[in-house]
């Protein structure tokens, strides 16, 4: 699977969310985001 643009975006969207996010919050949505 390539890295299109798009994903680059969603990854840097993503990870912007997770900094935003509760310590606690982060952790649970991170594992749903990988599984």
């Amino acid at each position: 699977m390539k890295l299109t643009s798009f994903h680059i975006l969603l990854l840097t969207l993503f990870f912007i969310f997770l900094m935003i996010l509760p310590r606690g919050k982060v952790k649970c949505f991170q594992l749903n985001f990988i599984l």
